[in-house]
Order: structure tokens, then sequence, then C-alpha cells
């Protein structure tokens, strides 16, 4: 009885959706690990109740994998269509990011402290002169206007006009960028850390 009533409790902290995947394949989601910790407003996931602090616990059927997270999301991608079963768990989110943090905090001494504000203004080609992956700064073309207001390969973009991008996912990094684009200037707070940037090219 007692395994009865416990199992009863999950289940009622859990809850199914269902809903298509766009065209273009995006959930409109970014998660840590097995945790939702973004949710594009607008975009599937928001208009089917997902929201940040939801734990995934299966992916059409399968139980979520976290190192494999992307790959069972790409697969569903494929197939048009997702069935999420989640658990709101906001607590053990906080707890996951404050230990990530206390990590990242002890990696502090290895980089440059130093936080650089540029603001530059688009060329008449189109473009700020700079490649990133994600909130690092992969390229800059020499002589461009990154490179003028002194970006450096291995920069750590800490936020766009304004917006902090530390828990931003890439997809909602690159609205900021394509919304300056339209501007015409964009105004970025750096960090050198090329450190970062060598991990995500590994």
């Amino acid at each position: 009885k007692k395994c009865f009533q416990a199992l009863r409790a999950v289940n009622e902290r859990t809850r199914t959706v269902t809903f298509n995947v766009p065209p273009e394949g995006s959930l409109g989601l970014c998660c840590n690990g097995s945790f939702v910790k973004q949710v594009l407003e607008g975009g599937p996931s928001h208009a089917n109740g997902v929201r940040r602090g939801d734990q995934i616990i299966s992916i059409d059927g399968f139980h979520v994998d976290s190192p494999h997270l992307n790959e069972m999301f790409a697969k569903c991608k494929e197939n048009g269509r997702i069935t999420l079963v989640l658990r709101y768990n906001p607590e053990s989110l906080r707890d996951l990011e404050e230990a990530q943090k206390q990590v990242l905090k002890s990696t502090t001494d290895k980089e440059d402290p130093t936080i650089r504000t540029v603001t530059i203004t688009k060329q008449e080609t189109g473009d700020f002169g700079l490649s990133n992956i994600g909130t690092s700064i992969s390229a800059v073309v020499e002589g461009g206007p990154a490179h003028t207001q002194g970006v450096l390969r291995g920069d750590q973009i800490l936020s766009i006009d304004g917006v902090s991008v530390e828990k931003l996912s890439n997809e909602l990094i690159a609205v900021l960028f394509g919304k300056a684009n339209v501007m015409g200037k964009i105004t970025l707070e750096v960090r050198h850390n090329p450190e970062r940037l060598r991990d995500l090219e590994r």
C-alpha cells in the first residue's frame, strides 16, 4: 500500500505534453542537464505549458539520459512530433545552477577579470565583423568593426545591449544579434576567456 501511495504521489507531480515540432525544428527551449532552464516565449514549448524549472523525465517514452539529450531531441525533430513527461522541480534546478556557479567561481582566478564594454557599428557590407559560438567570440575579421573596437578571439560575451546572456540558449543569443543587426549597432560586455572557447571547440 505504501509503495502504491508513493507511486501515485510521483505520478501526481508529473504531467505529459505532446506537440508538433515546427518545420524549422526549434522546440523553443534550452536545457541544463535534464532541467528546462529557458523557454522561448511564443515557441512550441511555451505554447504547450513547458516552463523553466521543469525536469524532463522521458522523451517519447524513453527515460532521459542527460549526456544524450540533444540526440534524443534531434530524433524527435525528425519525426515532427514529441511527447515529454515533465515534473516541475525548480528547487533542484536552483541547486544545480548554484553548484555550477561555485565551480565557475573557483576558476575565476585563471581568467582575465577585466570586463570591457564595446559598441560596434555595422559596416556597409552588413555585419559586425565577428563570429560567435554561443557566448564565445570564435573569429574576428581583421580591420572590421569588431576588430577596430578591440574585440578579440576568445572574448566571452557577458551581455548584449544590456541583456545578460549567462542563462540564454544559443538560439536566444542569435535572436539578440539579429535585432542588433537590424538596428545597425550592438553593445557588448566582454571578458577575455580563451579557455572557454577552447573547450567549446574540442
